[in-house]
């Protein structure tokens, strides 16, 4: 199994070489594709929603936690399982009375994706104006229902950075590469204006617990305040913003009767046995019931929302100053005795280890947890990643990687019921148990530098350390630790669960798994990872 979330890591390679004949081929043809002229109507958030449901809702979080209204703390509650990450969204849709905006980098046409967007539908026919706003690289399967959707009088959907060959897209790769590698990575559900849910999980069932295959250690809050306000601007700019083109422009016409199609597909959902046992499973969660009733716990916290410029997408975003990373770069600067790294995808490169090693040099204890080898998708982040693992432990940084295995879930998730694979995808950061940082952001060049992210940094001290005494605590039992061998110096993985078992090479892999890595090793290709 692999994880789609870092399928365009690789993709411009893999897909460069496996089309590059056909590519040349058609060269002349493909010159003269470019994408079509579209006429874009901008339309914002509609904010002045007080006196929905959910903005009784959010008054209740509020009033149980003893804030005002006006207090600039915001409510958070985070969603570590899959199925409660599920069913927030499923709540928040059903809740919904005037407005629905939805931005996702992948959108599966599996179960439970097919469940939301029905639900999307069905907010739709009761009068929610709904946004739906897509990258455009993982949405060849779903076009058919994007276009129905579309046609809705209350939806409008757009996709972001499309590519101009609908039918053949390899051959973007090889004609506008520079452009089609840029992905908006932004994850961000928003009901009314008066909850949202962010972090790092895309649309699927391996997101929310939903298959047998494969398990997604990941994040996500729901939140209400002032940062939903944050998040809603932030959605108005990328969905006004030069690469977030309409549906309409792109897709066939959808027929006449796609609607009436969908609403009985929509129908027929809860009659597919997959989907039947999913439902079930979700049947004694006590979530969605306490979120309407005001009694699901959140945590007050001054929440600030962080993201890339759109511009990003066309470099044009004026450098660094208006990037994610450096409004990061600040905690790890003001850390002073503890931080807390998990990144699936890890590539620090030399300038991102000397700046962990600094931090370990001055005082502050630094773990770091990503995937190992064998729970890692991208073989080439892996070996991006394993480059500077030397340096890393030489300076003092702690190591930990997550083992596939099912019996050792990573923290901070909830896998599905006899999982035959667990990887981790949660994006977080603790800065000295007082800060807390829940996004889509991994620490890799691609986030840094091409692709455009979304997270928010919670000021909680309880809630920061309440999760970094979960990640830690259960890292001998999910994770191995990398440690040097202080008798022959070389790298070695340490099972703290199996009583200090020690391997020698990469566990869990075989001969030829790791001859690819090391060969990609090789490569001059950590600027696209």
């Amino acid at each position: 199994m692999h994880d789609a979330d870092g399928m365009n890591r690789f993709d411009g390679l893999r897909l460069r070489a496996c089309t590059l004949l056909l590519a040349l081929m058609g060269l002349a043809l493909s010159a003269c594709t470019s994408l079509p002229q579209a006429q874009r109507e901008p339309s914002r958030s509609v904010m002045d929603t007080d006196r929905t449901m959910l903005g009784g809702v959010s008054q209740r979080a509020h009033s149980s936690a003893g804030l005002a209204m006006q207090d600039p703390r915001s409510m958070v509650h985070l969603l570590p399982g899959g199925q409660d990450a599920f069913l927030a969204r499923s709540t928040l849709a059903g809740l919904s009375e005037r407005t629905l905006d939805a931005q996702y980098y992948i959108w599966h046409n599996d179960d439970t994706g097919q469940v939301l967007l029905a639900q999307l539908l069905r907010a739709a026919d009761r009068g929610v104006r709904v946004r739906l706003l897509l990258d455009d690289i993982h949405t060849a399967d779903l076009e058919p229902v994007l276009a129905g959707l579309d046609a809705h009088p209350s939806i409008e959907v757009r996709l972001y950075n499309p590519f101009a060959h609908r039918s053949m897209r390899a051959l973007d790769y090889v004609t506008d590469l520079s452009r089609v590698n840029r992905r908006m990575h932004n994850k961000a559900f928003i009901a009314d204006g008066q909850a949202a849910i962010v972090g790092g999980r895309n649309i699927g069932n391996e997101y929310f617990a939903a298959t047998s295959e494969v398990a997604f250690g990941d994040l996500d809050a729901i939140v209400q305040g002032p940062v939903v306000r944050q998040l809603a601007e932030q959605f108005d700019l990328y969905w006004n913003s030069a690469s977030a083109w309409p549906a309409a422009s792109l897709l066939p016409a959808a027929p006449d009767a796609a609607l009436a199609t969908l609403r009985t597909l929509a129908r027929g959902l809860t009659t597919r046995d997959s989907v039947r046992v999913y439902m079930d499973a979700l049947r004694d969660s006590e979530m969605a019931r306490d979120l309407v009733a005001g009694r699901l716990a959140f945590e007050p916290a001054l929440a600030t929302l962080v993201y890339d410029d759109p511009a990003k997408t066309l470099g044009k975003d004026g450098g660094s100053a208006t990037r994610l990373l450096d409004r990061l770069m600040p905690m790890v600067a003001d850390t002073r005795e503890e931080m807390l790294l998990v990144s699936p995808y890890f590539v620090p490169r030399d300038s991102g280890t000397a700046l962990l090693t600094s931090a370990q040099a001055r005082g502050v204890r630094t773990t770091v947890l990503t995937n190992s080898m064998a729970s890692n998708d991208v073989g080439a982040v892996h070996a991006g990643y394993s480059r500077q693992r030397e340096a890393l432990l030489a300076g003092g940084v702690t190591l930990w990687e997550v083992k596939p295995t099912p019996g050792a879930r990573p923290p901070a998730q909830s896998a599905g019921k006899g999982s035959s694979n667990v990887s981790l995808h949660a994006k977080t950061f603790v800065f000295d148990r007082r800060k807390l940082f829940v996004g889509s952001f991994n620490l890799d060049p691609r986030s840094a530098q091409i692709n455009t992210e979304l997270g928010m940094l919670f000021e909680s001290p309880p809630l920061a350390a309440r999760v970094a005494q979960g990640v830690l605590e259960g890292l001998p039992q999910a994770a191995w630790q990398v440690q040097r061998d202080p008798a022959s110096g070389r790298i070695t993985w340490v099972d703290e669960a199996q009583a200090g078992r020690r391997y020698d090479t990469e566990p869990e892999t075989g001969f030829l798994r790791r001859l690819g890595v090391g060969l990609l090793r090789l490569l001059p290709i950590d600027a696209m990872l």
